[in-house]
């Protein structure tokens, strides 16, 4: 770790950045100048889920039509239960996958009109601003783990106590954190590994979550 003065942009007379070598474990290192602010870029990927969430409401309103024109229909007898129950489990679960698919759509876009950042990293503490509700320092982390599956990468951090957690984890667990590294202005794996390493210089664990089985960072 590295201490500069900082010249111009800095936020404040006499503040000291810090330059923070990110090592990866299969090789190679990235530096990064803390304190460091991840702000969201719009993903292709976000598409699929409108579309996803277009075609869930649309069924929905099927079901919702084929059961109203059933019920006006007097000669309906109980040998149409079992349609009724098909058609109402399939708009349940179209509504109930609109419901989350929409929730990841106003988060997306929630994030991108937040010109401040939605992570921010510096020498003291961790702020991820959808998680909780103001930063931890690094010195309340226990443990971080960086899974990394089919090309993704998320982290998991784990506190000493518990957290403002806005999104509690593992049925209601509020020293867990569920980081959602993808689809920001900075690399996932440079975010994951930066956060990971701040952890372990400040006397938590880290370690790397791969199919081939764990491995300490």
């Amino acid at each position: 770790m590295r201490e500069t003065a900082s010249g111009k942009g800095s936020r404040q007379p006499g503040h000291i950045r810090r330059d923070l070598t990110v090592t990866y474990p299969w090789g190679g290192t990235s530096s990064v100048r803390l304190p460091l602010v991840a702000r969201r870029v719009f993903s292709a990927h976000i598409l699929l889920v409108i579309a996803g969430f277009a075609a869930c409401m649309f069924l929905v309103g099927i079901c919702v039509f084929v059961l109203w024109v059933s019920l006006q229909d007097d000669s309906l007898s109980t040998e149409h239960i079992p349609m009724w129950v098909g058609v109402s489990s399939v708009g349940f679960g179209s509504a109930v996958f609109a419901l989350l698919s929409g929730e990841i759509i106003r988060s997306h876009f929630a994030d991108l009109c937040n010109g401040s950042g939605v992570i921010l990293i510096s020498q003291d503490s961790f702020w991820d601003r959808r998680a909780t509700t103001s930063p931890i320092r690094w010195s309340e982390f226990d443990e971080a783990k960086v899974v990394i599956v089919g090309g993704n990468t998320s982290l998991h951090l784990r506190a000493s106590k518990p957290v403002a957690n806005r999104r509690p984890t593992l049925f209601g667990s509020r020293d867990r954190l569920a980081i959602q590294v993808m689809y920001f202005d900075i690399p996932a794996n440079l975010l994951a590994f930066a956060i990971a390493g701040m952890v372990k210089q400040h006397g938590g664990t880290a370690t790397l979550d791969r199919p081939l089985g764990p491995k300490k960072l």
